[in-house]
C-alpha cells in the first residue's frame, strides 16, 4: 500500500506510545529535575511576591508549614496525558496549516508544566491562609483545577495561534 497507508497510520502508532509505561529508571531521571524546577519557580514567585517561603531542595516551607513537592507533584503525569489529547486533538480537528499544528504539538508541555506550578502555587497559598486540613482537602481536587487550566491553556494556544496565521483581509 505504500506511503498512503504509511500516511493512515502515522496517528494511531504515534497514539500507541502512549499505552507503553515509562521504565522506573526512566522516570527517576525526569522526577527529580522537574520535581526541583517546580520547588525553585513556586518558591522565586511567592517569595517576590513577599510570601515567607524558603526552600530546601524539593520542600517548600510556607509559614508554618512545609509541603513536600512529591513525585505526583512534579508535573510529569499531566504532561503526558495533556500529550496524549493534544495529539487527539489535532488529529480530530485538523487544521490546514502544518506549521499551527506542530507549534500547537509543541505548547503542550510548556502549558502542562505551567498548570502544575498554578496549582502548586494554589495549594500552598490554600495551606498557609486555610490551614493544613483546607490544603489537604483542596490537594484531593486540585489535579482537576490543573487539567482544566492546561487544557484551557492548550486551546487558548490553539486560539492564539490561528489568529497568527490568518491572514488579514483588507480594507476595501
Amino acid at each position: 500500500m505504500g506511503r498512503q497507508a504509511l500516511r493512515r497510520l502515522v496517528f494511531p502508532i504515534a497514539f500507541t506510545v502512549f499505552l507503553i509505561p515509562v521504565p522506573g529508571t526512566m522516570l527517576d531521571a525526569l522526577l527529580l529535575p522537574l520535581k526541583q524546577l517546580v520547588s525553585a519557580i513556586v518558591d522565586s514567585g511567592l517569595h517576590a511576591l513577599g510570601y515567607p517561603i524558603a526552600r530546601t531542595g524539593v520542600v517548600l516551607m510556607i509559614g508554618r508549614y512545609d509541603l513536600l513537592i512529591a513525585d505526583a507533584c512534579s508535573g510529569l503525569n499531566s504532561m503526558i496525558a495533556l500529550s496524549g489529547l493534544g495529539l487527539i486533538y489535532t488529529y480530530v480537528v485538523r487544521r490546514p496549516s502544518r506549521p499551527h499544528t506542530v507549534l500547537l504539538l509543541l505548547s503542550v508541555l510548556p502549558v502542562a508544566f505551567i498548570a502544575n506550578v498554578i496549582r502548586v502555587v494554589t495549594l500552598l497559598l490554600v495551606t498557609y491562609y486555610f490551614g493544613d486540613a483546607a490544603g489537604r482537602t483542596f490537594h484531593a481536587s486540585a489535579a482537576w483545577l490543573e487539567i482544566v487550566l492546561a487544557f484551557g491553556g492548550f486551546l487558548a494556544m490553539d486560539h492564539l495561534l490561528g489568529w497568527k496565521s490568518t491572514p488579514r483581509k483588507e480594507a476595501q
